[in-house]
């Protein structure tokens, strides 16, 4: 038994609608081109003229209010009025020669500096030692009865002459042995202290001793 027509086109339904699309495709594809050809031939490109851009300036709206005027102040002006001629009276002024009186002289050996011992070249020496201040030295009465012994010291200065100044017991022992130390140094000579070859004034220490002997 031969199969008809209509079964035959079902089963290549599928091919043929392929080949179909594809057909269609292939045509609106040719279509196009040609169109586009077409056209492309047809164009043509003409220059722009350049336009003039005008600007227009913007006026500014805001209102510049000026600024208010000063209030007016009348000033009340002063008559001139003449000022009279004084006469100043100048007082006398008397000059006494005896009522001036100049500042009080001042001693130059005050004035000049003291070194300390430690800082001088050459130290002051006492002329004759310590012997010649114990032969001059006398043990007081007082002192012998209370028995009283020990070591009296005593700060002064040698003046560039050798001299003793200003003597200050700086420890004592009492019985009347302080005074003997000062009233002793006071008669003591010394060669004075050198600096940078010149006579100063010099502070010295000194110990005296007191010691009863039986």
């Amino acid at each position: 038994m031969k199969k008809s027509t209509h079964h035959t086109f079902k089963q290549n339904y599928t091919l043929f609608f392929q080949t179909g699309l594809i057909l269609s495709l292939l045509f609106l594809l040719a279509f196009t081109k040609s169109t586009i050809r077409f056209e492309s031939q047809n164009l043509t490109f003409q220059p722009v003229d350049e336009i003039d851009v005008e600007v227009i300036e913007i006026p500014n709206t805001d209102e510049i209010k000026p600024a208010p005027a000063k209030p007016y102040i009348p000033i009340e002006v002063l008559e001139d009025v003449p000022i009279e001629e004084q006469d100043i009276e100048f007082p006398e002024f008397e000059f006494y020669e005896s009522k001036i009186s100049l500042p009080p002289s001042q001693n130059v050996e005050e004035q000049e500096e003291i070194l300390e011992g430690w800082g001088v070249e050459v130290m002051p020496t006492m002329l004759g030692g310590l012997k010649a201040l114990y032969a001059e030295l006398n043990y007081p009465e007082m002192a012998k009865r209370a028995a009283i012994e020990g070591k009296v010291i005593v700060q002064f200065t040698v003046n560039k002459l050798g001299e003793v100044e200003n003597p200050e017991i700086l420890r004592g022992i009492g019985g009347g042995c302080n005074e003997e130390v000062l009233r002793v140094l006071k008669k003591m000579k010394f060669s004075p202290g050198i600096q940078n070859d010149r006579p100063v004034n010099v502070r010295m220490t000194q110990t005296v001793v007191f010691k009863l002997t039986n």
